[in-house]
C-alpha cells in the first residue's frame, strides 16, 4: 500500500489563513493601548507594523498546517506499513 500524502498548502487554506491573520491583526490593532478606536490608520508607521503583524501570523498558520500534515502523514504511514504476522501453532 503507497500511501501519498500532500502537503502543499492550497489557496483556499491560503485564502482562509491569510483572512484570519487579518482579521486577528485588526481587532488586536483595534485593542492595542485600550484606545479602541482606528487612529493606528492615520500613521504610515501603524500600516507597516499591521501588515508585519498580519504576515507574521500567516506564517505562523502556515507552519502549524505542515507540522499537522507532516506528523498525521507520519503517523498514518507507520501504522499501516507494519504488517502482522499471523502463526497458526495448531500442530
Amino acid at each position: 500500500m503507497e500511501i501519498i500524502h500532500n502537503q502543499k498548502l492550497s489557496n483556499k487554506h491560503s485564502i482562509i489563513y491569510l483572512t484570519t491573520a487579518f482579521l486577528i491583526s485588526v481587532i488586536l490593532f483595534y485593542i492595542d493601548e485600550g484606545l479602541y478606536s482606528f487612529e493606528w490608520m492615520k500613521s504610515i508607521g501603524g500600516w507597516v507594523v499591521f501588515f508585519v503583524y498580519t504576515i507574521l501570523l500567516f506564517l505562523c498558520q502556515c507552519l502549524v498546517h505542515y507540522l499537522i500534515n507532516s506528523t498525521l502523514s507520519y503517523c498514518v504511514i507507520n501504522k499501516f506499513s507494519h504488517h502482522s504476522v499471523i502463526r497458526n501453532d495448531n500442530s
